[in-house]
């Protein structure tokens, strides 16, 4: 499949994008106040550029997100899916340690090379503070490049690959 039926979507501004992450950490921040004792995983996609969303980004979205909550069905106390044209979002509210939660979705990313596109974060409330489990809290280098293997984020910092590079390898894993 092309890299332009992946991404055939309706490009967002920046503003907007902005916006949904604005949103999306006050969501965190209230379903963790509404669920203190839970851990909460929240669910993105890593997605460059300005087309966040399409018809394929929702079909691989959605097929992750059903087989994670296959995986954790008896623990799930509440969920949420959203289908923004900033991205999908998905809101899991789970009767389960963050520790060992965030332990068996690395093994769950690293099972295999599409879910590097996922972004599943887990967070917990201590002290009416949000806090978010890494893969530094078990010694684990940072998230690799799905281009070149080097650290994800100083490579999205510095912005080493193209827009087009990363869209083109990003539809090559979702069709793989």
């Amino acid at each position: 499949m092309s890299i332009n039926k992946v991404f055939d979507g309706i490009p967002v501004s920046l503003g907007e994008i902005l916006d949904a992450r604005e949103k999306r950490q006050k969501f965190q921040y209230q379903l963790m106040t509404q669920y203190p004792e839970y851990s909460l995983l929240s669910i993105t996609l890593n997605i460059p550029g300005e087309i966040k969303n399409s018809k394929f980004l929702v079909n691989f979205f959605n097929t992750e997100v059903n087989i994670i909550l296959d995986l954790f069905k008896n623990i799930i106390i509440q969920k949420f899916i959203l289908n923004k044209s900033t991205g999908n979002e998905a809101y899991i509210i789970l009767k389960i340690d963050p520790l060992v939660l965030k332990k068996k979705l690395i093994e769950f990313e690293e099972s295999n090379t599409k879910r590097r596109i996922l972004d599943l974060d887990v967070l917990f409330l201590k002290n009416e503070m949000v806090n978010v489990v890494s893969r530094k809290d078990f010694n684990l280098p940072s998230r690799k490049c799905i281009i070149c293997e080097e650290n994800a984020k100083i490579c999205g910092r510095s912005r080493k690959h193209t827009v087009k590079e990363m869209q083109k390898k990003i539809s090559k894993l979702i069709n793989s």
